[in-house]
């Protein structure tokens, strides 16, 4: 029999859309697991108003896997990662008035943080290099890395000492490629899935972009969230497809407006909307399974 999994029912909808006209389907938008009662900082809400103004500020971390098996997808994964950080910085150059902090990490047998700063001001040739750092080949130090990129967004965007009744209005995200599953690291999966369910708590968005294994069994088992999962096919071109979907869908979500008025609250507004993948993105991205 058939042993393809069930596609699961949020598929079918299209992210929030702040355009004129668009209906836009709201239905798969993130629980604010938490929110009640809760004393996290919240980086990011949205009040539909006139008036709608973009993200004060945003905080954009790639973290990439650079292991030996990622040679099976040839240049894609350099390309995409490229082609990911030149449409920051593009995006950054046309809203100068939103702050853009860009990060990109990979690891292997390590993990390195290849370029960390405002995403207006890469050069071409440090986008290259973090293109060429995931040819770095070695094992996979995936949830070391993970806690570790977890922490250091987190002090940038809600530092320390930061109430939820002063707000902080950074959106942040944090997209992790890889094609296996750890084989070095020190932290537990336990550790790991704290810390990704604790920075979801805060409002982060976390999104996992997955080769080989389920995409969805394990960003669940790391404490995400299924319809911020994205299956990749097994080739070059899907993984193309994939890193191309991610970055579009980055660039819906930091430029989504947001209408906090001067009688908002943190506490009391909406959270704003969530980062997500529509159905094509999807598609092409697992071609051979129709997109998960």
């Amino acid at each position: 029999g058939d042993t393809t999994p069930p596609e699961p029912e949020f598929l079918s909808a299209t992210p929030w859309s702040s355009s004129a006209g668009d209906a836009g389907d709201r239905g798969h938008a993130a629980t604010a697991e938490g929110a009640a009662g809760s004393a996290a900082v919240p980086l990011c809400h949205l009040e539909e108003e006139d008036g709608a103004q973009p993200p004060s500020a945003c905080d954009v971390v790639l973290l990439a896997d650079a292991s030996s098996s990622m040679a099976d997808f040839g240049d894609a994964p350099f390309s995409g990662v490229v082609d990911f950080l030149t449409e920051q910085k593009a995006q950054a150059l046309t809203a100068p008035g939103t702050p853009r902090h860009l990060e990109v990490r990979v690891f292997s047998d390590t993990c390195e943080t290849v370029f960390s700063g405002e995403a207006a001001t890469i050069t071409d040739a440090q986008i290259e290099a973090c293109g060429a750092a995931l040819r770095k080949g070695g094992r996979t130090l995936l949830l070391d890395s993970v806690v570790c990129a977890i922490a250091d967004q987190q002090l940038r965007v809600a530092p320390p000492g930061v109430g939820a009744s002063s707000g902080n209005p950074t959106r942040a995200i944090m997209g992790v490629l890889t094609d296996g599953c750890d084989n070095m690291s020190k932290s537990s999966q336990g550790r790991a899935t704290g810390a990704v369910t604790e920075h979801r708590r805060r409002g982060a968005q976390f999104v996992w972009l997955q080769a080989n294994l389920d995409a969805f069994a394990e960003v669940l088992a790391i404490g995400g969230e299924a319809q911020h999962a994205l299956q990749i096919g097994g080739s070059p071109a899907a993984m193309a497809a994939a890193m191309r979907s991610f970055t579009d869908a980055t660039t819906r979500y930091c430029s989504t407006p947001s209408g906090l008025s001067p009688s908002s609250t943190w506490e009391t507004s909406p959270p704003a909307p969530p980062f997500a993948f529509t159905a094509l993105e999807r598609s092409v991205s697992c071609p051979v399974r129709g997109g998960y």
